[in-house]
């Protein structure tokens, strides 16, 4: 096995790995939830494999690409009184690397997005989860077994953002100087509110890298801290 490189070693994996089951239900509110991995599923169905040829894999680098400390607020009515529960927002990057054991100077990368939007401490924990989940998946293209019943759990790329999403988005948007309508109607909706999930995760994205593009570009001694908009919407 010595001989294998990362990418022979990645591949053999990939191979390897069987579809990992959906056992995870999301509740989305509105009585709707999707089906989704868990990261003990995904842990469980590749230390094998990572043991069997000789990978080692692990987050190298996290970097805070949105924290929100303004929050995120949430209106609710409890027996006639509204109540709002305040949640913060944070959004990681994460540098995943896969290194070859028998060659520690022999590895690979994936970058990967997470967000955690949590009203006490573990916003942070979450974005991470979901970071290091999604870094295996794409890696190893891990195959994930199909909702059993998309239509009455509501599948995950049709289930609609929450409003905390939705005013997350919304202030990215103000933040990046991003033309409101423009970002709409390039995403097919007539608001943010509408986004389905799957459209919310690209859209984080995409804003996240315009946001780090507009920093960079930004003049170091800029007090104002203007920044010129660029061409994406």
């Amino acid at each position: 096995m010595s001989e294998m490189n990362i990418y022979q070693r990645i591949s053999a994996i990939t191979n390897d790995l069987t579809v990992v089951a959906k056992n995870l239900e999301i509740d989305v509110g509105g009585g709707k939830s999707y089906k989704a991995v868990s990261e003990g599923d995904v842990l469980a169905a590749v230390k094998p494999l990572e043991q069997k040829y000789g990978v080692c894999s692990y987050p190298v680098r996290r970097d805070t690409v949105k924290l929100d400390r303004d929050f995120v607020e949430k209106e609710t009515k409890y027996n006639g009184e509204v109540r709002k529960n305040i949640s913060a927002f944070v959004r990681v990057e994460t540098v995943y690397r896969f290194v070859n054991l028998d060659d520690p100077t022999d590895y690979a990368e994936t970058t990967s997005y997470g967000d955690g939007v949590d009203s006490q401490d573990k916003a942070p924990g979450k974005a991470c989860t979901y970071c290091d989940k999604y870094a295996l998946l794409k890696m190893y293209k891990i195959i994930t077994g199909d909702d059993i019943d998309p239509y009455a759990s509501g599948a995950m790329y049709d289930a609609v953002i929450s409003a905390e999403q939705a005013s997350a988005l919304e202030k990215d948007l103000s933040d990046t100087n991003t033309d409101y309508d423009k970002f709409c109607e390039a995403y097919g909706v007539l608001k943010v509110s509408q986004l389905t999930l799957s459209q919310f995760a690209d859209a984080a994205a995409v804003l996240s890298k315009r946001r780090q593009r507009q920093e960079r570009a930004a003049p170091k001694d800029d007090k104002a801290g203007a920044v010129k908009t660029d061409t994406l919407f």
